[in-house]
């Protein structure tokens, strides 16, 4: 779960979370990377994401794309959970199981 403060813009936090997302990727030697589309917001993403992948040392060449729900089922599951640990509370305390690591991302 990557985690940033919006008080800046929703987007801004976003992108944010993104480029430390696609960091940590890189790290663990991921290939593919799906996120869901949203047509104006899609754009945003793939520059975020060529500025990080073009960086030297990016090493290898971790694929992504923008699916919708209804082509890739397990982009539910990822909107679940997150919406259930950002209600806090109970809600919170049950994806404690599903919810391995928590990062706090810094954005400028």
């Amino acid at each position: 779960m990557y985690i940033a403060d919006h008080s800046e813009g929703h987007e801004v936090a976003r992108q944010a979370c993104l480029v430390r997302l696609t960091e940590h990727l890189l790290d663990i030697r991921a290939l593919r990377v799906v996120l869901d589309s949203s047509d104006e917001r899609d754009r945003i993403d793939v520059a975020t994401l060529r500025a990080v992948l073009g960086k030297p040392g990016a090493g290898l060449m971790l694929v992504y794309e923008h699916l919708r729900g209804q082509q890739e089922e397990l982009l539910w599951i990822a909107d679940a959970v997150a919406w259930a640990y950002g209600a806090g509370g109970d809600w919170r305390r049950r994806m404690k199981p599903i919810v391995s690591d928590v990062f706090m991302v810094e954005h400028p």
